[in-house]
C-alpha cells in the first residue's frame, strides 16, 4: 500500500489563514466545547444545519472535541446543547470550498433566576423592596442581596422554515447549487442578557417572546465550480441574507431590579432589526503533476470580492449616541495563496 505524505505552504497576501482539502469542494467544521473552567464538556449534543438546503448532521462531543467533515460550502448554523447549560446557536458560519473552520464554544450554566429580585414598583408603590430584605439585613447582609437559582429552558424555541435547493452537473465539468430558505426562530428573551427575563416575576410575557439572535429570515447560498481547461479549476460562492435583529433597550433599570435589560412600553423582545449581508468568494487553483505520485497545487483565493461593508454589532440602548447604529463589520476583501505539495 501506498502512503501519500502531503505538506501545505501557505504565504498570505492579506490574510492570515487557510485550509484546504485535497481534490474535493467539501470542507470541514471542527472545534472544542468547554465549561466556564475550560474543561471539556463530553456528550454535548452539536447540530449543523444548512439554511440554504435544509439538511442537518448532528454528533456529540467527545473529550469536549467535536468534528464534521465531508461538508459542502454554505452557509451554517451551529447550535450546541448540554443538560444544565445554556444552548448556544451560532449563525452566519460561510464555508467556503474545501474551507476547515474552527469554532470553540465556552458553556454557561442554564438560566439564572434571583429570588430575592425586587418586588414590581406597581406593588410596592415605586420603591425598591426585596421579598427577604428583612432577614438579610437582621443577617448583617444587603436586604436586596442576590439570591439564585439554576433553571434550564433550553426547550423554549419555535422554528418554522421552508427551504429550496437546486442542485446540478452538466458533463463533469460544471456543477452548482442554488438555496433559498424562508424562517423564523423565536424565544424568550435571551442574547445579551442570556435568559434574564424583563420581569422576574413574570418569566413568560407575550412581550418578551421575540426573534432568536440568529433569526435571519430570507437566506440565499449558491455555489459553482467549473474545471477549465490546462487542469485549471475555478469556484464560487455567494452567501446573502437579510438582516438579523437585535433588542430595544431604555438604557436604564427602569423596574428597579439591577439588571438593565428593561425595554420602552410595548416594545417587544429583538424588535429592532440590521443591516442585510452579501458575501462572494472567489476560487482558483492549477495542479502540476512532477511524475506519477508527486504534484504541486497553486491555490489562489479572494473573499468578499465587491469589498462590501457588512454591518454587524448594533446598538439598541436608545440612551447611547450610537443608538441604531452598527459597531462592527465583517472582515473587508481578502486575498490568499497558498502551494501544496503532494509525494
Amino acid at each position: 500500500m501506498r502512503v501519500v505524505h502531503s505538506c501545505l505552504v501557505t504565504a498570505l497576501l492579506l490574510s492570515a489563514l487557510f485550509s484546504a482539502e485535497a481534490q474535493t469542494t467539501t470542507g470541514s467544521i471542527l472545534g472544542e466545547v468547554t465549561d466556564s473552567s475550560g474543561a471539556g464538556l463530553t456528550g454535548a449534543t452539536v447540530r449543523i444545519t444548512s439554511p440554504g438546503t435544509g439538511a442537518t448532521r448532528q454528533t456529540q462531543t467527545s473529550a469536549g472535541m467535536y468534528q464534521f467533515d465531508g461538508l459542502p460550502p454554505a452557509d451554517y448554523v451551529v447550535t450546541l446543547e448540554f443538560p444544565g447549560f445554556r444552548p448556544i446557536t451560532r449563525s452566519g458560519i460561510v464555508l467556503p470550498i474545501q474551507g476547515r473552520i474552527k469554532l470553540d464554544f465556552q458553556m454557561e450554566v442554564g438560566e439564572i433566576q434571583n429570588v430575592n429580585a425586587p418586588l414590581p414598583l406597581g406593588v410596592t408603590g415605586g420603591t425598591r423592596v426585596c421579598p427577604f430584605g428583612d432577614a438579610l439585613r437582621a443577617k448583617g447582609l444587603p436586604e436586596c442581596f442576590q439570591m439564585q437559582m439554576q433553571n434550564d429552558q433550553s426547550d423554549r424555541i419555535h422554528l418554522n422554515a421552508l427551504a429550496l435547493k437546486l442542485e446540478r452537473r452538466f458533463s463533469g465539468r460544471v456543477g452548482f447549487m442554488l438555496g433559498y430558505t424562508l424562517g423564523s426562530v423565536k424565544t424568550w428573551s435571551t442574547g445579551t442578557f442570556g435568559n434574564v427575563p424583563t420581569d422576574a416575576y413574570d418569566k413568560f410575557r407575550d412581550l418578551d417572546f421575540g426573534p432568536s439572535d440568529n433569526d435571519v429570515r430570507h437566506r440565499l447560498t449558491g455555489n459553482l465550480v467549473y474545471q477549465l481547461p490546462f487542469r485549471f479549476n475555478a469556484g464560487a460562492i455567494v452567501t446573502a441574507n437579510s438582516g438579523a435583529p437585535y433588542n430595544h433597550t431604555t438604557g436604564q433599570d427602569d423596574n428597579l431590579d439591577f439588571v438593565n435589560n428593561d425595554r420602552p412600553a410595548g416594545v417587544r423582545f429583538n424588535s429592532l432589526r440590521g443591516a442585510p449581508l452579501f458575501l462572494t468568494d472567489l476560487r482558483l487553483t492549477k495542479k502540476l503533476f512532477l511524475d506519477k505520485t508527486r504534484n504541486v497545487e497553486v491555490i489562489w483565493e479572494m473573499f468578499n470580492v465587491f469589498n462590501r461593508a457588512n454591518l454587524s454589532d448594533y446598538n439598541g440602548n436608545e440612551r447611547a449616541a450610537t443608538f441604531r447604529q452598527a459597531r462592527s463589520a465583517l472582515p473587508p476583501f481578502q486575498g490568499q495563496l497558498g502551494v501544496r505539495l503532494t509525494f
